[in-house]
């Protein structure tokens, strides 16, 4: 069995689930396990996320070349959430630290805000779009 088990709750079939997960924990007591609830960032946080990055990626020469969106999501996630750096197998640096998916749907919002500020101080326009959310 997995030591990670994630269910999403969008009715009430998957809340039965979650609460036949939490039975099954009154056993496991005392071995380590962990109970976090959060709000995932939405598929419109996350395409906004993407369609800036790619932005980014386009029209920011930065250290005298062009990165990929992905590799603008690892630098920013990095100064966002801070981390470290280790020394990679083949010699060079790599960062260590959080992820965008173990960001719940509040945090996330204020990495998209680091991202749309950190694009201002470089000079690039990102599309002013508000991301609907629903629910408190």
């Amino acid at each position: 069995m997995s030591d990670r088990h994630v269910i999403s709750i969008y009715n009430q079939e998957q809340l039965s689930k979650a609460f036949e997960g939490m039975g099954w924990l009154k056993d496991k007591i005392g071995q380590g396990w962990w109970v976090t609830f959060t709000r995932r960032r939405s598929d419109a946080q996350n395409n906004l996320m993407w369609k800036w990055l790619g932005i980014i990626s386009k029209e920011l020469l930065w250290c005298g070349q062009y990165w990929p969106d992905t590799a603008w999501k690892d630098c920013l996630m990095h100064a966002f959430a801070g981390g470290q750096f280790m020394p990679g197998t083949d010699g060079g640096m790599v960062p260590i630290g959080k992820s965008t998916s173990s960001l719940g749907k509040a945090e996330f919002s204020l990495f998209m805000d680091s991202i749309d500020a950190f694009a201002g101080r470089e000079g690039i326009e990102l599309p002013n779009q508000k991301v609907k959310e629903s629910g408190g």
